[in-house]
């Protein structure tokens, strides 16, 4: 009996402390429930992302959060698939929720809109997911805005898609970012010119990002000759007997020698206790030997690679630094050619110098990347110190072919991170917009109805309307009028149901006036206070 006795606000603790002990379910780490204030923030984010993206002629598309894991296994590189959610369906099929859109949307080109006039310049919005630590601005279920430009082959294209971005973060009242351009054609350049093993070729590759993160460049390049060893590839220089045998070795045919590797095996460890046979350890090992041949090579990429890093600025300043060392390399000058017209095509554009520059110290995650590549940073205080990045794209004209085209297709694209964006945009003053109007019925069961019929007639004009509790007080009612952030409260009690009238009060205004319905549909859609 004690129990009832007790003050409400005891009870109501208790009772939440039970719930807690014994009911709560936590929701998932790395993930976030938007609240209503929040999701109104994002819900105009989203409109102002979406219409610069129309502005430039996209059309919009949707396409499914799970994927065949072969989709994002294909090409997107090991430093995705690290961070990958997979999973069986119940008809054994591997799976997996998508760690990105534009595999996504490839895949959708090449199946559903293959044949059609090019360009396709497609925008979405979804949720993308990756096991990562969580941390300021980062989670593991995050929103991607971006665009794909499939059909896009020449620099123009590339020039409308930064300035696209630059357009989306003054439209959003983000003024502090940066971005910065760079060509990821002149590393991939030299590593095919250098001959060098697929393997490598991807590692350093993926791990361009990694370095332009580094506290130093020496420090970078020790960090990627580290992976290197890692991965299987020794950059130490190997003992003289050990060089005589590898090349007695070599000198034989690939299936000979493949052969002798495998007879070594057998003679000294007669059985290699796994699944795997010692023809096939022994073609391993082979491929190893190649690997650890092409030490000079890599060594000469990872010193051109040092010196490119070191290269950034503004046109055209910048390009007489990166032709000498091109030049030097005996590379096709045609990436620097083309960042040239991407430049060019900017000042068209009225891109902000101050804000742009040219940078080859950085790299992107993503493996699929073949030319153009841009990042754009955002110097916020609501930013984590290594959550700066905002927004990132480039070129990427071999992909449609890896992933089952017919043949290959030029295309480039962007994608924004939407929860980022948003923090950045903590000081733009936005208006929420809940409700146009709250209907206060103030009386009895006939008030209520009148005010039901109102709400209705408010409905019908395009109004967002809601309708208060019956038996509650006028200060109950703008109390919650106003908790809902409502400019507009219908009061409407017995002298205005049988006047068939409505008394209009403007809460920001503190202004109140009694007027017919036709009269309060224009006030409320003009949003000014009454007279």
């Amino acid at each position: 009996m004690r129990s009832y006795l007790e003050p409400k606000q005891n009870r109501t603790r208790r009772d939440r402390k039970m719930l807690s002990d014994k009911m709560q379910i936590k929701s998932v780490r790395g993930t976030q429930d938007i609240l209503p204030a929040e999701y109104e923030k994002r819900r105009q984010a989203w409109e102002a992302i979406q219409n610069v993206f129309r502005q430039f002629g996209y059309r919009g598309v949707e396409i499914p959060t799970i994927e065949s894991i072969d989709l994002h296994l294909r090409k997107s590189g090991e430093a995705i698939r690290r961070h990958m959610y997979s999973f069986k369906d119940l008809g054994n099929e591997t799976l997996c929720l998508r760690p990105e859109l534009t595999a996504s949307v490839v895949r959708m080109f090449i199946s559903k809109l293959w044949g059609e006039k090019l360009p396709q310049k497609l925008y979405y919005l979804g949720s993308v997911f990756r096991y990562d630590k969580p941390q300021k601005g980062r989670y593991r279920e995050f929103t991607q805005a971006g665009i794909e430009c499939i059909g896009g082959a020449t620099p123009e294209y590339d020039a409308e898609v930064i300035a696209l971005a630059c357009r989306v973060m003054e439209e959003l009242h983000i003024s502090d970012y940066e971005v910065v351009i760079g060509n990821i054609g002149i590393v991939l350049e030299l590593l095919s010119q250098k001959k060098i093993d697929e393997r490598v070729k991807n590692y350093i590759v993926e791990s361009l990002e990694t370095l332009s993160k580094s506290s130093g460049i020496d420090k970078g390049i020790q960090e990627i000759e580290e992976g290197l060893e890692k991965i299987g590839i020794s950059m130490e220089e190997l003992p003289r007997e050990k060089v005589e045998l590898l090349e007695a070795v070599k000198k034989l045919p690939e299936a000979q020698a493949r052969k002798v590797v495998a007879w070594v095996i057998d003679t000294i460890y007669g059985s290699t206790g796994g699944d795997r046979d010692s023809q096939e350890i022994a073609g391993n090992l082979l491929a190893k030997i190649t690997r650890d041949e092409q030490r000079p090579q890599i060594r000469e990429t990872l010193n051109f690679i040092r010196e490119l890093t070191q290269i950034h600025g503004v046109p055209p300043k910048v390009f007489g630094k990166v032709d000498s060392l091109i030049q030097r390399a005996g590379l096709d000058p045609k990436p620097i050619e083309e960042l040239r017209l991407i430049t060019e095509y900017l000042d068209h554009y009225g891109v902000d110098w101050s804000k742009v520059r040219i940078d080859f110290s950085f790299g992107r995650g993503l493996a699929y990347y073949t030319g153009m590549i841009f990042e754009i940073y955002c110097h916020s205080k609501n930013l984590g110190a290594d959550q700066k990045q905002v927004c990132g794209g480039g070129r990427y004209d071999d992909l449609i072919g890896y992933l089952g085209g017919a043949s290959s297709v030029p295309a480039l694209g962007l994608s924004f991170g939407l929860e980022r964006l948003i923090l950045a945009m903590e000081g733009y003053l936005y208006e929420p917009e809940f409700l146009d109007a709250f209907v206060a019925p103030v009386g009895g069961e006939k008030e209520f109805r009148y005010a039901l019929d109102i709400a209705c007639r408010l409905r019908e004009a395009g109004l967002r309307t809601d309708i208060g509790a019956k038996d509650k007080s006028v200060k109950a009612q703008l109390r919650m009028a106003d908790s809902l952030g409502t400019k507009f409260v219908l009061l409407l009690g017995e002298e205005e149901r049988k006047e068939n009238a409505i008394s209009l009060r403007d809460m920001r205004a503190a202004k109140q006036i009694k007027c017919s319905m036709t009269q309060a549909i224009e006030t409320m859609k003009k949003g000014v206070a009454p007279p």
